[in-house]
């Protein structure tokens, strides 16, 4: 009767043991995104792909419901090197205004975000244009070059936009217009900037930019 209590308790704790490292083993709960995509103001179509990505890498993907609705389970297990990360997302080919981005974090709750993308570039005034870079106060100036008016006695074809006030008086350009180039010059490094339909890292100093 002993020997078959001990073989009994043997086994039970042999069964804890599966059992502990079973739950030990388990992933983490998934970072969840859910929301709405929106493409131009409108919902995105149905079946459009939404995307999660870090440095240019897609951490999950999900595909939009009819009424513009999706939701992103996004692995935790081993990545904490993607702590303090920002997740960019991405609305089937267009990328998704940067002022919903958002950072990774470890978290059992579901995160809300309305993603906007729109499909054309539109011109734009300046102040709305550059506003992810203004509102760091990280743009000084904006350089751009008209070769049509390179002959004009004042300016030699260039206009400048400048965030300091006391510039302010001399700004000549108005609108930042699709296909044209313009010269960026910022106090410090900023990444994953989106200037026009394209994400853009900028270094301290001079950046020639394609709106």
């Amino acid at each position: 009767m002993r020997q078959v209590k001990v073989l009994a308790i043997s086994s039970m704790a042999a069964l804890f043991l599966t059992l502990s490292g079973t739950v030990a083993a388990q992933a983490p709960f998934p970072m969840t995104i859910a929301g709405k995509a929106n493409i131009d103001g409108q919902y995105a179509a149905e079946n459009t792909t939404v995307s999660a990505m870090i440095d240019g890498r897609s951490l999950a993907s999900s595909k939009v419901r009819t009424d513009g609705s999706f939701a992103l389970l996004i692995p935790q297990a081993g990545d904490a090197r993607l702590s303090g990360k920002t997740i960019n997302f991405r609305v089937g080919e267009l990328a998704a205004a940067s002022d919903q981005r958002i950072a990774w974090m470890p978290a059992r709750e579901v995160i809300g975000v309305t993603v906007n993308a729109r499909t054309a570039v539109r011109a734009m005034d300046p102040e709305i244009a550059f506003a992810d870079i203004i509102k760091g106060n990280n743009l000084l100036r904006v350089w751009h070059f008209n070769n049509l008016d390179q002959n004009a006695p004042e300016t030699g074809g260039w206009s400048i936009y400048d965030t300091r006030e006391v510039f302010m008086p001399l700004n000549t350009i108005d609108m930042i217009n699709p296909g044209e180039f313009y010269w960026l010059q910022v106090i410090r490094d900023q990444s994953d900037v989106l200037l026009g339909s394209e994400r853009v890292d900028l270094v301290v100093g001079w950046n020639p930019i394609r709106w």
